[in-house]
């Protein structure tokens, strides 16, 4: 994508996912991985492993943790 910053482009495997995104100069370029069940596991600017419940609800990222109540919703 053109922008007024620069140009931005995208890159997805075969599901779809996006795994590969370019940035503009000063920004860096992100990339990303997939478990099987399509939970992204990494961020190459987000330090750490991607973790999720039994509900496939991400849990934590990086230095970042979330937490869920019973019926799903985001506490």
């Amino acid at each position: 994508k053109a922008t007024e910053h620069g140009d931005y482009t995208y890159a997805y495997d075969q599901l779809d996912q996006l795994n590969q995104a370019n940035n503009p100069d000063p920004l860096p370029d992100e990339a990303y991985t997939y478990d099987p069940v399509g939970n992204r596991k990494t961020d190459s600017q987000v330090p750490g492993e991607w973790t999720y419940n039994q509900a496939d609800q991400l849990i934590s990222y990086g230095k970042y943790k979330q937490a869920f109540d019973a019926d799903g919703n985001l506490v």
